[in-house]
């Protein structure tokens, strides 16, 4: 009997997701369960990130004056300023989004301790909350980068 065999089997499976360079991180986030502790520690720099990103795309939407605005899309002949204004309106729509979603699912991690009634650790509660919360913070994580990669191409 060989005993040896699942190790290897495991290795097998983790070989191209867990020791590709970036893609190990997503995959030691998002297929393992993480501890209460390092998942704030994510949720906090991704709040951090996406506050920034908004106070970036709060200056975006009032780059141009409103006499200036008006002279450009008077003069608009090439649809720059239509698409300046379209997509400065949806890269802060994204991030807003993003960061109300942030909020919620903060709140939530934050607020529950998933421990049972005698102080120890609910394994199965953490497990179910993980399996749509991973879904909700890859959400978050997609809209924050989209939206920021939608301001920064309005300029």
């Amino acid at each position: 009997m060989n005993h040896n065999a699942p190790v290897k089997e495991e290795r097998q499976l983790l070989h191209r997701a867990h020791y590709l360079p970036v893609l190990n991180i997503f995959y030691d986030f998002f297929a393992s369960l993480p501890e209460t502790g390092q998942l704030l520690q994510v949720l906090e720099v991704n709040g951090t990130m996406i506050a920034l990103m908004l106070g970036m795309g709060s200056e975006v939407l009032h780059l141009l004056h409103f006499e200036e605005a008006e002279v450009s899309r008077n003069r608009d002949w090439d649809g720059g300023y239509v698409e300046f204004s379209e997509m400065s309106h949806d890269g802060f729509s994204l991030l807003f989004a993003s960061m109300i979603m942030f909020v919620l699912i903060y709140l939530y991690a934050a607020m529950a301790d998933f421990t049972d009634s005698r102080g120890m650790r609910n394994h199965s509660a953490f497990t179910a909350w993980w399996s749509w919360g991973r879904f909700c913070i890859f959400a978050v994580m997609l809209y924050e980068h989209y939206g920021a990669w939608v301001l920064v191409t309005v300029f």
